[in-house]
């Protein structure tokens, strides 16, 4: 059974979907063009960049990397994208 989406995951969700297609338009590469580059599926991209899906890590590992991120630099624009109080557990 899949978790529910709370209110909390989708700001995640979302903030990884502006990062992502942010960070993949200063390349100037089509998601179809960066995912065939990386060997990544250009729907997993287009999933990613429309916060319809919660990636899984190895799935994220490499968007950075496509990127030309370090999965840690991933996950800290991600944190600069919540509010600084932000917080997954209360």
């Amino acid at each position: 059974m899949q978790q529910q989406l709370t209110k909390k995951h989708i700001k995640i969700l979302n903030a990884l979907a502006n990062v992502v297609n942010r960070k993949r338009e200063l390349t100037a590469k089509s998601q179809r063009l960066t995912a065939d580059e990386y060997g990544l599926h250009s729907s997993l991209l287009s999933r990613i960049e429309s916060a319809k899906n919660e990636p899984k890590l190895f799935s994220l590992w490499g968007v950075a990397e496509a990127l030309d991120l370090k999965l840690s630099e991933l996950f800290a624009l991600i944190e600069q994208e919540l509010p600084e109080d932000f917080r997954l557990l209360d």
